[in-house]
C-alpha cells in the first residue's frame, strides 16, 4: 500500500516510463477515503525532485502549494460502482501550471451487499466467499498470480490483470521499463525527464521497438506552445498523440483517439488519458467455478475423494483467449484426496485396523475331517476389509474318528486289534502274527484290512 501525502513528491515524467511498461496503475479498486490506494501491480515509486522556483496551487488542498515537478493523485469521481475502477490522474506542477482536471482526493467502490467489486475493468462483481484468479507484475516486472477471495465486501490478495501481458518490454539504462511502442524523452542518459516547454536542450527519445531500446537524439528546439499529455509526455504544438480510455481491452483500437496539441491545449476527450492499451486475453471458467487466465494451465480431477482403493485421475486444462481445453464433463474437481479410513474389526468390539493393514479371515470357525479350514488374507482398504466372505477370525480343525467293521469308534490317532480270520483250529493259530493286524485311525480312515474283532477255535 502506498499513501499519497501532502509533502510527498514523485516526479511525474519518471513515473511515465513505469506506466508505459504496464499502463494499468492508475485505475484502482478499493481506493480508501484516507488517501490509500491498492498498489496492485507493484510499480516502483520513483522520486526525482526537480529544482525550480515555480510553484502551483495544490488542486486538492488550497492551503498549500506544489513545488515544480511535484504532483498529487486525483480521482475523477468520489465513488464508482462495485464492478468499475477508480480512475486516477496525476496533477503535476510544471512551469507554474497544474496539468489535468480530476478534482477528488479519494475514491471508493460502492459496495453491494454480498459482493465485492471485480478486480478486472468491466468485470462482474465477485460474490461473498467466491474467488477469482488475478495477475500482477511485481517490482521486477515478473508476472505473478494471486487468488482473490471476497470476504466481507473486500477482495483479498492483489492483482487486477485477467492474464499476464504478453507484449515485449525494454529495460532503460537506469532500470525502468517501457512497453512495446512506448517512449520517453530525457535530457541525459541517466533518466532526467524533459519538462514541457523546455527549450534549447539536447534530448534523447527512448523508444521500445520489438523488445529493444531505440535512442533518437534531438536538438529540442524551443516549442512554447507544447502540451503535456496526462501521462507526462511532451507534445509539440500542432502535433498529435494517441491516447486510450482504458488500459486493458479486447479491442484496444476501439478505445483509442488522437489528441492534438494546439497552443498549449491538448484537445480531445479528457477521459482518454492513458498512453497504452494492453490486449485483453479472455480468461476461461473452470468446471469448479474459478477462472483460468489466458495461456495458463491447471490440473483437474475426476472425483473430490477417491474411496475404496481407487486413485485420483488427473487431467490438464488449458485456456486460450476464453476457450477452455480439457475434459470438463468428467474432471470437475479442483482437488482430489485419497481416503485412508481405518477398518473396524468384525470380531472384536473396539478393535481397528489401519488403512492397508492385513489380517487373516476364515470361511468357518471350525472344520472337521475332510472339510479343512479355509483361511486367507484380508486387507483394510479405506474403511473396508477385502474378502468379506472370510468372516471368521480363526478356524479350529478337528480330525475325524473312524468306525471299525464291527461298528465301534476309534479316535483319530488310536489303534484297534483286528483278526484276519475269525476261526482257527487252535488258540495259537488265532494269535499268530500272520492273523493279527493293528489298525490305526487316521482322520476318519482306519488303516489296514483285517475285518474281525475276535478269533475262536474249532
Amino acid at each position: 500500500m502506498s499513501k499519497i501525502t501532502n509533502g510527498f513528491s514523485w516526479n511525474f515524467s519518471s513515473i511515465t516510463s513505469v506506466l508505459a511498461a504496464f499502463a494499468i496503475t492508475l485505475s484502482f479498486q478499493n481506493c480508501q477515503n484516507n488517501g490509500l490506494f491498492e498498489n496492485d501491480l507493484g510499480f516502483n515509486e520513483i522520486n526525482r525532485n526537480l529544482s525550480s522556483d515555480n510553484t502551483c496551487a495544490d488542486p486538492l488542498d488550497s492551503s498549500r502549494n506544489l513545488n515544480e515537478g511535484e504532483w498529487r493523485l486525483a480521482f475523477r469521481t468520489p465513488t464508482v460502482a462495485p464492478d468499475e475502477y477508480c480512475h486516477a490522474q496525476k496533477r503535476v506542477c510544471s512551469s507554474g501550471k497544474v496539468f489535468g482536471n480530476f478534482r477528488f482526493e479519494s475514491c471508493s467502490n460502492e459496495v453491494l451487499s454480498g459482493y465485492c467489486g471485480s478486480p478486472f475493468p468491466g468485470g462482474n462483481p465477485v460474490a461473498e466467499g467466491k474467488s477469482v484468479r488475478a495477475y500482477y507484475l511485481d517490482a521486477n516486472f515478473t508476472c505473478k498470480t494471486s487468488t482473490r477471495t471476497c470476504t466481507g465486501g473486500v477482495l483479498s490478495g492483489r492483482g487486477n490483470l485477467p492474464s499476464c501481458p504478453d507484449t515485449p518490454t525494454c529495460v532503460l539504462p537506469w532500470g525502468l521499463q517501457l512497453a512495446e511502442g512506448g517512449h520517453i524523452v530525457t535530457t541525459d542518459r541517466d533518466g532526467t525527464p524533459l519538462k514541457p516547454g523546455t527549450c534549447g536542450k539536447p534530448t534523447i527519445k527512448w523508444t521500445c521497438s520489438a523488445g529493444k531500446i531505440v535512442e533518437t537524439p534531438s536538438a529540442n528546439s524551443c516549442d512554447p506552445g507544447a502540451c503535456s499529455a496526462p501521462w507526462g509526455e511532451n507534445v509539440s504544438n500542432g502535433k498529435s498523440v494517441d491516447a486510450y480510455r482504458v488500459e486493458i481491452a479486447t479491442n484496444c483500437a476501439g478505445n483509442k483517439i488522437s489528441r492534438k496539441c494546439t497552443n498549449g491545449v491538448l484537445g480531445g476527450d479528457t477521459s482518454y488519458d492513458r498512453p497504452h492499451c494492453f490486449q485483453d486475453r479472455n480468461p476461461c471458467m473452470l468446471p469448479w467455478g474459478k477462472e483460468l487466465g489466458h495461456g495458463q494451465s491447471v490440473d483437474g480431477y475426476n472425483v473430490r475423494t477417491a474411496y475404496n482403493g481407487s486413485t485420483c485421475d488427473k487431467k490438464v486444462f488449458s485456456c486460450t483467449n476464453g476457450v477452455l481445453k480439457g475434459p470438463k464433463d468428467t474432471h470437475k474437481f479442483e482437488k482430489c484426496s485419497v481416503s485412508t479410513r481405518s477398518c473396524a474389526s468384525p470380531w472384536v468390539a473396539g478393535e481397528v485396523y489401519e488403512h492397508l493393514a492385513i489380517v487373516e479371515g476364515c470361511t468357518t470357525d471350525t472344520a472337521y475331517g475332510s472339510q479343512m479350514c479355509n483361511c486367507t488374507a484380508r486387507q483394510c482398504i479405506d474403511g473396508a476389509l477385502t474378502n468379506p466372505a472370510w468372516k471368521f477370525k480363526t478356524c479350529t480343525y478337528t480330525p475325524a474318528n473312524c468306525k471299525t467293521p464291527w461298528n465301534t469308534t476309534v479316535k483319530h490317532g488310536d489303534s484297534v486289534k483286528a483278526y484276519r480270520d475269525n476261526t482257527k483250529n487252535s488258540t495259537a493259530a488265532c494269535e499268530a502274527a500272520s492273523n493279527i493286524q493293528q489298525r490305526t485311525c487316521n482322520n476318519g480312515t482306519l488303516e489296514g484290512d483285517a475285518q474281525h474283532r475276535a478269533c475262536t477255535t474249532n
